[in-house]
């Protein structure tokens, strides 16, 4: 599979602009919008950037459907942080999310579908952030509107052949702070295990990028 690495932007190292830019979805709170941010990206999309890995590690990308794609690694998300019991933050994204998403301006053209209008425009979309991010967080609050166990999302979305597991313990962390992604990672692969289900090695870099957050495989 190549050499893995999750790429991740500190709220402190970013950007002007990029901080600007989360300022404004909040109307300028910046106290607000920093929340938001280490909420989203310390903490659920971890997960949800692990969803990929797992989806490519067992051979169920979606190529020619990211809609599809970035749903069911939002789901995955969501079922994982919904099985560690941790409702209370996941309604606080929500809420986060739903009010970002009243005040960034809607790309999605009257009559075409949201999902045709993404998959069709995926790669200019991934150009824009303030549009790509609007999709991102559309799918996050659709996400979170699910109730499905992890074992069935799995099962559904990544791996049919996945041994059945009922978890007997919770992850949890009681700050979100800069230092958790690797801490997920690491807490992740081990859950999986009771799955059966291997994630690879991943290289976790804390670096200042346009991007915020994504993951390299690196050949």
């Amino acid at each position: 599979m190549g050499h893995i690495k999750l790429y991740y932007s500190s709220w402190e190292e970013l950007d002007d602009e990029i901080k600007s830019l989360f300022s404004e979805m909040f109307q300028g709170n910046g106290k607000k919008a920093k929340q938001c941010y280490e909420l989203y990206f310390y903490w659920y999309n971890i997960v949800h950037e692990m969803g990929h890995i797992l989806k490519f590690q067992y051979g169920s990308t979606e190529q020619e459907n990211p809609w599809k794609e970035e749903q069911y690694v939002n789901e995955f998300a969501v079922a994982f942080w919904r099985g560690n019991q941790q409702e209370e933050r996941l309604e606080m994204l929500k809420k986060f999310l739903e009010e970002v998403l009243t005040i960034i301006p809607s790309p999605i053209p009257d009559g075409i579908p949201a999902s045709k209008f993404f998959n069709e425009n995926y790669h200019k979309l991934a150009e824009n952030p303030l549009e790509y991010g609007y999709f991102q967080f559309y799918l996050v609050v659709n996400s979170l509107e699910k109730s499905d166990k992890l074992y069935d999302v799995i099962k559904n979305r990544i791996w049919d052949d996945i041994e059945y597991f009922e978890p007997n313990y919770c992850i949890e962390y009681e700050n979100i702070n800069e230092k958790l992604p690797k801490e997920i990672i690491n807490d992740l692969r081990d859950y999986l295990k009771e799955f059966g289900m291997h994630l690879p090695d991943i290289s976790v870099q804390k670096k200042s990028t346009p991007y915020i957050q994504y993951v390299s495989v690196e050949r």
